[in-house]
């Protein structure tokens, strides 16, 4: 789900539906946070994750292809902690490495407030 730009009209979700959501993840289900077009809040304050109010029950992901470089293929995945140790396996598995420089490079542009500056 996008809760920062809901399809297809881009509306936030509302903050009912939010709660609702979360609830039903508390009670059982499991949800996938997609932050699609989260950091492009310019009109107002940028919306909260979902993932917050049930952080064991829903899975956050966000990415820099929109705001850097597609090509870079930068994103992150923010898990309940019984799912990091198989996740952390299977990417093991299938052997996947970490573009180093790449991440090193968005680091300074996030410490260095460069990256804030670039998306506004």
């Amino acid at each position: 789900m996008t809760s920062a730009h809901r399809y297809p009209l881009g509306i936030t979700l509302a903050p009912e539906r939010r709660s609702a959501l979360a609830c039903w993840a508390a009670a059982g289900g499991l949800v996938i946070e997609d932050d699609y077009d989260g950091e492009f809040r310019f009109d107002r304050q940028p919306v909260g994750a979902v993932q917050s109010l049930a952080p064991e029950r829903i899975i956050y992901a966000g990415g820099v292809s929109k705001t850097l470089a597609p090509s870079l293929r930068i994103g992150w995945l923010v898990l309940p902690r019984r799912l990091v140790g198989p996740v952390l396996d299977t990417m093991t598995a299938l052997g996947w490495r970490a573009p180093v420089i790449d991440h090193l490079a968005l680091a300074d542009l996030l410490n260095s407030s460069a990256y804030d500056r670039h998306v506004r």
